[in-house]
């Protein structure tokens, strides 16, 4: 699975308008579409900590809620947002991943 820049769907853009317009169903498919992918970055960024991984994805996710008034047609939630939740999250993990020493 790669973590590249793709190309943006018109499904994509008719999620957001509807995340936007407070879709519940829009919410779920969001966010399953999302947690699995992100859920297994932030895994191996915290060396296997579930709840830190949990903890680095719902935020992450908030943070791409709280942004979708912003969406230019990038990808809509990427793994690029994680390391910095990671970080904010466990002062011990470095924003570009992996455990400080």
């Amino acid at each position: 699975m790669s973590d590249q820049p793709r190309r943006v769907s018109v499904t994509d853009k008719a999620l957001v308008r509807r995340l936007l317009s407070g879709d519940e169903a829009a919410f779920r498919q969001f966010f399953d579409g999302h947690f699995p992918r992100l859920y297994r970055f932030a895994l191996r960024r915290t060396d296997g900590d579930h709840d830190a991984a949990e903890e680095i994805v719902q935020k992450t996710l908030i943070t791409a809620m709280r942004k979708l008034h912003t969406f230019e047609g990038r990808r809509l939630c990427s793994p690029g947002y994680a390391p910095s939740a990671a970080a904010k999250s466990r002062p011990g993990v470095s924003p570009a991943g992996g455990i400080r020493r």
